[in-house]
């Protein structure tokens, strides 16, 4: 029961984290909440206001202290408004959650074609490769040989966002 709870509230975070990594304003509801049903209306964004509405304000207060604690966002003032922004590590952070998201989608029909991914990350690097190598496997890719993946569904986003998350991008 109490995992559940954990896990509940975890899962909270990583959709404030998330949200805050797209960059919406929350700012003003923060300062006043009596000002959120305005953001609504003026807001050029409007498609996470929904989501921002799940959280009282009590409770996203505290959660971003907790998030400020962690380094993940800075909040402080600018002018007479309070700004949350989310720093590198929160970046690293989000990118991170969405690894754990991360799948290949199985098109209508095969279109004929085999994805091959060849790779040569340095020994030095041992477990940089060893986690991309997981990665492939999570997706579903089949080993031809210890480098050599193979697929049959178009993977171009996510190898591409794998290589970019990792630091391989030249050993790709």
């Amino acid at each position: 029961r109490e995992d559940l709870k954990i896990a509940e509230r975890h899962e909270k975070l990583k959709r404030i984290l998330a949200l805050l990594a797209k960059g919406t304003a929350l700012a003003i509801i923060l300062a006043a909440p009596q000002t959120a049903r305005l953001f609504k209306g003026f807001a050029r964004d409007k498609t996470n206001w929904n989501e921002w509405k799940l959280f009282n304000r009590r409770y996203l207060y505290y959660t971003i202290k907790n998030l400020e604690k962690q380094k993940l966002v800075e909040y402080g003032k600018d002018g007479n408004l309070n700004v949350v922004k989310i720093t590198d590590q929160g970046r690293k952070k989000v990118l991170k959650y969405a690894l754990e998201k991360i799948t290949l989608t199985r098109p209508g029909y095969w279109d004929g074609k085999w994805r091959l991914i060849f790779y040569d990350v340095l020994h030095k690097r041992n477990s940089v490769r060893e986690r991309f190598r997981g990665y492939l496997q999570s997706l579903g890719f089949y080993s031809l040989q210890k480098s050599v993946y193979l697929h049959a569904w178009s993977c171009e986003k996510e190898i591409e966002f794998l290589r970019s998350y990792l630091g391989i991008s030249g050993e790709v």
